[in-house]
């Protein structure tokens, strides 16, 4: 892939040394091609100020007239700022791996998770389950996908939800003359200081590397090798006080574990504070019948929070991730609602009568009375069709985009 000064940029199909990559980015910047960077103060675009500035590597010799020594009891009198980047899954300065099969969708995740990051609010809900405490900005270093698939997927997702457009200018790529994929070695001292040169002048919260295997050198199955390389992303975060999240892909189907499921070195799931792994959900289809893209995602490892129960995200239009109620999840339910939605909507979307709908069910499905019931129940359950009081003694029903009559 690389010897010990170069990287490599699969566009152009050369190598090229790493120091060169702070001056093109830099050129890029002047000529008006990248977004404007604070340089007044050392803060990032979201008001928080780093902590730990990118400055010039320390020699071992440094490094060990550095060392002190603490007791528990000098630790417990110390004061700390809890300041998660994502609430229950990804602390300050922390790492999250996310590990899938190849083509699940890992690069989409990870577009996803950057523009919700860059757009959240203070209330805002990652996927239904984790809170944003405030809005980060994410620099991508990533080898996969070109710049024209990644504009693609942007349009979609955009499209699907106009709102994110506002985070766009919060996420920055690593980009050499147009091409957005860069490898190189983590393990390399000039590769590790371009790095952190970019993190400096992106002013990034979270950087994304993706996938791990375009970031070493090493046998990927050699734990002491691996942990070696990872290592230096520790240091990397460590020195800019930033958080990251590595993709990395999946192991041979029937070898993983409960923990980590990660092709190779088991050292790599030590490593990581945090493990979310992907795998296909159920296989679902629309009333049109095309096909629903089921992603099924379990927290796996979580070393300073609790971890979540297993949960799915649908992907819409070919990129946009929405959570999936666990109701939507079940074919036949689903069908069954649609008959009642079908029912009700043939009923001009309302009526005043409970057994008018019930006795709609009945004929459409060719179902019992009881069965009918059922199904209709399910559709309250799921909030697809509303009761409407019409007095004390009786009610109807409703489709939630029609109004209930005026009193």
């Amino acid at each position: 892939m690389m010897d010990g000064n170069t990287a490599h940029c699969p566009a152009e199909g050369r190598s090229f040394d790493v120091g060169d990559l702070l001056g093109l980015l830099q050129r890029a910047r002047d000529n008006g091609k990248s977004p404007p960077v604070q340089d007044q103060q050392d803060r990032t675009s979201t008001g928080k100020t780093k902590e730990a500035k990118v400055g010039a590597q320390e020699t071992e010799e440094e490094k060990t007239n550095l060392v002190q020594l603490l007791s528990y009891h000098d630790l417990l009198g110390m004061e700390f700022t809890d300041r998660p980047v994502i609430q229950g899954l990804l602390g300050e300065r922390e790492s999250l791996v996310i590990v899938g099969q190849s083509g699940l969708g890992k690069s989409g995740l990870t577009s996803n998770l950057a523009l919700r990051l860059a757009t959240a609010g203070s209330e805002t809900r990652l996927f239904d389950r984790f809170g944003i405490p405030q809005a980060c900005r994410s620099l991508f270093i990533q080898s996969e996908n070109t710049a024209a698939a990644t504009q693609r997927r942007l349009a979609r997702m955009i499209c699907e939800e106009p709102e994110l457009a506002d985070g766009l200018t919060e996420v920055v790529l690593a980009s050499i003359r147009g091409d957005i994929r860069l490898t190189g070695s983590l393990t390399n001292k000039k590769f590790k200081e371009g790095i952190l040169g970019l993190i400096e002048q992106s002013r990034a919260d979270i950087l994304f590397l993706d996938p791990l295997i375009s970031y070493h050198d090493a046998d990927e199955n050699d734990n002491g090798a691996m942990r070696r390389t990872l290592d230096c992303l520790t240091e990397v975060c460590d020195r800019a006080g930033i958080a990251c999240v590595v993709v990395h892909h999946a192991g041979k189907v029937g070898t993983d574990n409960q923990v980590f499921a990660g092709r190779g070195a088991s050292a790599i799931g030590d490593w990581a504070a945090n493990v979310l792994v992907l795998s296909p959900g159920p296989e679902l289809t629309r009333q049109d019948g095309s096909r629903r893209f089921i992603m099924q995602v379990s927290h796996r490892k979580s070393r300073n929070y609790e971890t979540v129960e297993d949960f799915c995200l649908e992907r819409l239009n070919g990129a946009l991730l929405v959570p999936v109620d666990a109701t939507q999840l079940d074919q036949s339910r689903v069908q069954r609602v649609a008959v009642v939605v079908n029912a009700l909507s043939a009923l001009g979307g309302i009526v005043n009568s409970k057994e008018v709908l019930v006795e709609r069910v009945m004929v459409s499905a060719n179902v019992s009375r009881g069965t009918a019931q059922n199904h209709i129940s399910n559709a309250l359950q799921d909030g697809m069709v509303l009761i409407v009081p019409i007095n004390k003694k009786q009610c109807g029903y409703r489709l939630p985009n029609v109004e209930p009559p005026t009193r």
